[in-house]
C-alpha cells in the first residue's frame, strides 16, 4: 500500500511506522499533490497534523498552484480551514494558477459556513483574480443542485458583504453571465428580482446572459431571461412611465399598458401636434414601438414573442458592431474606389430591418424606407429624390441580392422584401 493510500484511509499508525520519513515530503501524483492536499481534502485532522511536521502548510500543487487550503476550503472542511489558518499559520488568500483564492473555491462549491469562517480569519471577499472576477463571478459558476444553500450564498455575498452584482471581468463578463451559462437559475433569478438586474451586458464576444445560456443549452434559461430580464422590455415600460414588478420580473398588466398609452397618443400623436420636430418624431415611433412590445408580451404564444426578443436584441448589437456603420458613400460609383463594401454594409443593415420588423411578409413600401431606416439605425438615408427613384429601385435589384424589388404596374407603387430568412442562421 502506497503513501496516499494510507492517508486516504486514514492509517496513522502505519504512516507513524513509515520510514524513510523524507518521502513525506518528496512524495508528490501525477498533477504535483502532496500528501498533505488529500490529507486536508478528507478532513482527518489527525493525519493533517503529522504531515504539517514534515511538509510545509503553503505547499502548492504543480498543475493548478493551489495549496491545502485551497483543497480544504472547496470541499468545505472547515475546522480543517481554522486549523491550517490559527495554528500553522497557512497564507489565508494564497493565490493559486489565475489567482484564485480558497474563499473563491469555497464560494464555487456553495460552502458557505466555510466561507464566512474564512472571511471571520481574514479572507479578502472583494479580492479581483487574474480573470478579474471577484467571488460573485464564482457563486455563478456554482451547481444549482442545492438551490437552498446557493440561496443562502447570494444573501450573504450580495446583502450581508455587499459585493458588486454587475461587475465586470475581463472578458466583459458579469455574475449574470456566468450564473446563465452554467444553468444556475436560482442566482439569475436572485439578481433579477432581488437586485433589479437587467440583461443589457454584452460580453467581449456580444453574448449577454440569454446568449451565453444559449450556447451552453440552456434553452429554459435563455427564454427566461429574454422574457424577464430583456432590456427592450425594460426600455418600453420605462418609455411609456409605467414600472416594472420586481417580483414577477414583469411589466404590469395590458389594461394599464394600455392606459398609459391612450394618455401619451393624446399628447404626443402627429395629428396633435401642430408641427413635429425631428425628435417629437423619433419619440412618437418609439412610444408606438414601446407599446407593441409590451402588447405583445401578454397576447403573443410565448414561443413568439421569445423568438422577436431574440432576433430584436441579437440583431440591435450586432448593428452596433464598427463593421456596420453607415457609408454615407455607398450609392456612389468613383472608378478607383469599388462601392462593394459599402454596398455590403446596406444590404447587410436593410436585410435585418426587413426581418427584424415584420416586414418580411406584407414588405415595406420603397416611399417609407427613409424613414424606417432612420428610425432603426439613427443615421439619415440619402433622399431617393436626390438621386431618383429608379436609380435606387435599378441599385436594389442589381446589387442586393437578398432584397427582393415588386414594382405593381397599375400603381406604381414599389415594395422591398427579403428575398429568404437563411440568413438569419448565421447570425442568430
Amino acid at each position: 500500500m502506497d503513501l496516499q493510500d494510507l492517508v486516504l484511509r486514514g492509517e496513522i499508525d502505519e504512516l507513524k511506522k513509515y520510514q524513510p520519513v523524507e518521502e513525506f515530503e518528496r512524495y508528490k501524483d501525477k498533477n504535483g499533490s502532496s500528501l498533505l492536499h488529500y490529507a486536508v481534502g478528507c478532513g482527518n485532522e489527525s493525519i493533517c497534523r503529522f504531515l504539517l511536521s514534515y511538509i510545509d502548510v503553503n505547499v502548492s500543487c504543480a498543475k493548478h498552484g493551489r495549496s491545502a487550503l485551497h483543497w480544504a476550503a472547496r470541499n468545505g472542511k472547515t475546522d480543517i480551514c481554522k486549523m491550517l489558518v490559527n495554528e500553522f499559520h497557512a497564507s489565508i488568500d494564497s493565490p493559486a494558477k489565475g489567482g484564485v483564492t480558497p474563499l473563491e473555491l469555497a464560494v464555487w462549491q456553495v460552502n458557505i459556513d466555510t466561507a464566512k469562517s474564512l472571511v471571520d480569519m481574514g479572507a479578502e471577499i472583494n479580492r479581483i483574480n487574474s480573470w478579474g472576477c471577484t467571488t460573485a463571478h464564482w457563486l455563478g459558476k456554482a451547481s444549482d443542485h442545492r438551490s437552498d444553500e446557493v440561496l443562502r450564498m447570494c444573501k450573504w455575498i450580495f446583502e450581508d458583504r455587499q459585493v458588486e452584482c454587475n461587475r465586470r471581468n475581463s472578458h466583459g463578463q458579469t455574475p449574470l453571465h456566468k450564473a446563465a451559462f452554467s444553468g444556475n437559475f436560482t442566482v439569475v433569478k436572485y439578481l433579477c428580482q432581488s437586485h433589479g438586474v437587467i440583461d443589457d451586458t454584452y460580453d467581449n464576444n456580444g453574448n449577454n446572459g440569454a446568449d451565453c445560456a444559449e450556447r451552453s443549452k440552456q434553452q429554459f434559461l435563455a427564454r427566461w431571461l429574454r422574457r424577464h430580464a430583456s432590456v427592450l422590455i425594460h426600455r418600453a415600460v420605462q418609455l411609456l412611465e409605467l414600472k416594472w414588478d420586481s417580483s414577477s420580473c414583469a411589466p404590469p398588466g395590458l389594461h394599464e399598458i394600455r392606459s398609459s398609452y391612450l394618455n401619451f397618443v393624446k399628447r404626443h400623436h402627429p395629428d396633435v401636434l401642430r408641427e413635429q420636430t425631428r425628435n417629437e418624431e423619433r419619440r412618437w415611433y418609439a412610444i408606438v414601438d414601446a407599446y407593441q412590445i409590451l402588447e405583445d408580451y401578454w397576447t403573443d404564444a410565448e414561443d413568439a414573442f421569445d423568438t422577436k426578443i431574440r432576433i430584436k436584441s441579437r440583431n440591435s448589437q450586432l448593428m452596433d458592431y464598427k463593421r456596420l456603420l453607415w457609408h454615407s458613400s455607398w450609392h456612389i460609383v468613383q472608378k478607383k474606389q469599388s462601392p462593394n463594401d459599402d454596398l455590403a454594409e446596406f444590404e447587410s443593415r436593410l436585410t435585418r430591418m426587413l426581418s427584424a420588423k415584420g416586414f418580411a411578409k406584407q414588405g415595406l413600401n420603397l416611399s417609407q424606407l427613409p424613414r424606417e431606416y432612420e428610425k432603426n439605425y439613427h443615421v439619415p438615408l440619402p433622399d431617393p429624390k436626390s438621386f431618383g427613384y429608379r436609380k435606387l429601385i435599378k441599385l436594389l435589384r442589381t446589387k442586393l441580392s437578398r432584397i427582393v424589388v415588386d414594382t405593381d404596374e397599375s400603381t406604381l407603387i414599389t415594395t422591398l422584401r427579403v428575398r429568404d430568412r437563411e440568413w438569419l442562421k448565421d447570425v442568430t
